[in-house]
């Protein structure tokens, strides 16, 4: 087969002397028309416009009338098959045409959706205000319009539009407007020197996401790790901040990553705090649920008479702690670290 298309005499012999069909040739070959045509214009073999053996001058005509197949194609919604068979010509063809005229042709998906939905994906200011104004999902807007998610998602790219992640996507609006604007996060961060936990704390979101739009934004991110003045050790986080101070206002004697626990491949992992009972970690939002996982088990393994207790996110362990909601404990948000008995 590859070689008889290759083979510029036998092809054109079939299709210029032996006047055979692109359609004929194809069936012989056992490939699509399609194929043939391709062919046909890599060795410059001019193609006729029609099937069979003289031109219909009312088919070359509508072919080439711009208006006449915008009217088919593009307000009725017609196929390009359906447009062929009445002109007599190959689907191929009447797509070739719509090249020429420069009418954007429709994909698969788009030809099997109702017509009011493709008009309404059409419509870029209609796509955009729906995804981007109002915050709407993909799994919304394909609900209103009766379709699967996919010819969402090809809109928003032929349109230019930018995909929100899956953690954008669950963000409220009035959240996601507050992240959105660089310089009420610039002043937050920047001028009133509020860290990104404090922000998140605000939002209710996790600090990750303040930090990950900063670096969107293009604002330079200050180091996560502190040195307070009144601990004799850094600290990684507000958040082990918090839990060192929680520690040290109620008496509470411990050592920070002083306990190395060996998991996975002759890995080790340090736990944050370390007390006679207990070993604490500090769990914000997981990059690798796995790896956590692991880290976790294996502490529970080695640990023979102390508990693991992990504050935040929760991974596997003896004891663990939310850090609660902000309804729980006025601004701070962290009634229910604050009354764990582990600082008693």
């Amino acid at each position: 087969m590859a070689e008889k298309l290759r083979d510029e005499q036998w092809l054109r012999k079939q299709y210029i002397d032996n006047e055979r069909t692109q359609q004929e040739i194809a069936a012989e070959l056992e490939v699509s028309e399609s194929v043939i045509g391709r062919w046909l214009g890599k060795h410059d073999v001019d193609t006729r416009l029609y099937r069979g053996g003289g031109p219909p001058a009312e088919t070359v005509k509508q072919l080439r009338d711009e208006g006449w197949l915008r009217e088919q194609y593009v307000d009725q919604r017609r196929t390009t098959y359906e447009i062929g068979d009445e002109l007599g010509v190959s689907g191929d063809l009447v797509a070739t045409w719509l090249g020429r005229h420069g009418i954007e042709t429709r994909s698969n998906l788009e030809r099997k959706m109702p017509a009011e939905a493709a008009e309404k994906l059409q419509d870029e200011d209609w796509v955009k205000e729906q995804y981007v104004e109002q915050r709407r999902s993909t799994v919304d807007i394909a609900d209103e319009l009766g379709v699967s998610t996919r010819p969402i998602f090809s809109a928003l790219e032929r349109h230019g539009i930018e995909k929100r992640s899956v953690l954008e996507s669950k963000l409220p609006a009035g959240v996601a407007e507050k992240l959105q604007d660089k310089d009420w996060l610039r002043e937050q961060y920047v001028e009133q020197r509020r860290t990104t936990g404090e922000i998140a704390d605000d939002l209710d979101v996790y600090g990750s996401t303040v930090s990950d739009w900063l670096e969107r934004h293009g604002i330079e991110t200050r180091s996560g790790i502190q040195d307070p003045e009144h601990l004799d050790h850094l600290v990684r986080s507000t958040w082990e901040l918090e839990i060192a101070n929680l520690l040290r206002d109620n008496g509470v004697e411990y050592k920070y990553e002083a306990l190395e626990i060996n998991w996975v491949d002759d890995r080790v992992y340090t736990p944050d705090f370390v007390t006679e009972d207990y070993v604490i970690e500090v769990k914000g939002q997981l990059f690798d649920g796995k790896s956590e996982d692991e880290k976790a088990r294996a502490a529970m393994q080695q640990l023979d008479d102390r508990d693991y207790v992990v504050v935040g996110t929760e991974i596997p362990c003896d004891i663990h702690i939310p850090w609660g909601e902000p309804e729980d404990a006025g601004d701070n948000g962290r009634a229910r670290v604050s009354d764990a008995p582990l600082w008693d």
